[in-house]
């Protein structure tokens, strides 16, 4: 597509080099290179810019777009001397007709450009130049992310101190983790002691895949994981059939996955997994943010255990208490008589 110069533009008159006026023809002459230098120049600059540049016309015409240009076009369905989308065209129109300029994100491919569409003077056509605010968009959905990491984070401390339940705080947990990750599947892998897996848990699997046991052979990866410090990322599970593998089966379109370590390496409980249906991959902040959750579970895990032993203990002090034949009682510390044996009650 070319871009017009003043002097090609149909329906005005060309001007001749050397055209003598009055004894000032080398000035004009000069004046005339001086401006077709510019005019290159400029057309050089707009072909060579990385980011589009087009020119609309009121009808929604584009006549004029550089090399970078091409990708905005063909994501429009359109072509060269073609028209742009109706949603384009009415910010040209509007444009023109306000005599003022319009922005608007358009998006390219994996490229996001901020474009402005700038009318001409008599609002016969609009030029439209953009930058590219990729990388802005990226840390701004970078942030974003961190809020939802921290408000999962957050509410998953918050549920692990007030739920008595230990059930009812892994189906909270899971629930979270795959809003915040945007995935579809989570479970958790008890490490048994001879060395297999026990479904213990999970959301988005079929209900009789809980409480399966899954032989150590057929989960390297889970077995990995408990001998790493590092969150473990697969890809292409749907190709290799790891999922399959487990005894798993009727999940083909999970693609990628992510397993982490619940409690310590000296005494792991077990595995946290997440799989995901999305072809983009877990990144080292998806792996942070489960990693932070898995040592939440952990303490969890390790409190509900010490809660229990304290309690069997407890029932076990009452019921030796009750079985002795004497009358016992034992005071607070304010001395009034907290409880007694049974004998005595009597």
């Amino acid at each position: 597509m070319k871009l017009w110069r003043d002097n090609q533009i149909p329906g005005t008159k060309s001007k001749a080099k050397g055209t003598a006026l009055g004894g000032r023809g080398d000035n004009i002459n000069v004046d005339i290179r001086k401006s077709e230098a510019g005019i290159e120049w400029m057309e050089e600059f707009l072909l060579n810019s990385p980011t589009p540049v087009l020119k609309i016309e009121k009808e929604g015409v584009i006549t004029y777009s550089n090399e970078a240009g091409k990708p905005l076009i063909e994501e429009w369905g359109s072509i060269p001397g073609g028209k742009v989308p109706l949603n384009i065209h009415k910010i040209v129109r509007k444009a023109a007709f306000r005599r003022k300029s319009e922005c608007l994100e358009l998006k390219a491919g994996e490229k996001t450009y901020l474009a402005t569409f700038v009318p001409s003077a008599d609002g016969k056509y609009t030029v439209l130049h953009t930058s590219d605010i990729n990388s802005s968009k990226k840390m701004e959905r970078k942030l974003s992310l961190i809020d939802r990491y921290y408000e999962a984070f957050t509410r998953v401390a918050e549920l692990s101190l007030i739920c008595t339940d230990l059930q009812t705080l892994l189906d909270e947990s899971f629930n979270l983790i795959i809003s915040t990750l945007d995935a579809k599947y989570c479970k958790i892998l008890k490490l048994l002691n001879d060395g297999n897996f026990l479904v213990e848990a999970g959301v988005g699997w079929k209900p009789e895949d809980t409480g399966k046991v899954i032989k150590r052979e057929e989960s390297s990866v889970a077995g990995y994981t408990v001998l790493s410090k590092k969150p473990i990322n697969i890809e292409d599970l749907d190709k290799k059939g790891s999922i399959e593998r487990m005894g798993l089966y009727g999940y083909s379109e999970i693609t990628h996955g992510i397993s982490v370590l619940v409690g310590s390496l000296e005494k792991p409980y077990g595995v946290l997994a997440v799989h995901s249906t999305r072809k983009e991959k877990f990144t080292k902040e998806d792996a942070c943010f489960l990693k932070g959750i898995a040592s939440m579970l952990s303490l969890a895990f390790e409190r509900n255990k010490v809660e229990s032993t304290l309690l069997d203990k407890v029932l076990f002090l009452e019921t030796l208490v009750d079985t002795i034949p004497a009358p016992v009682f034992y005071k607070d510390r304010e001395g009034s008589t907290a409880d007694a044996t049974t004998s005595l009650q009597k």
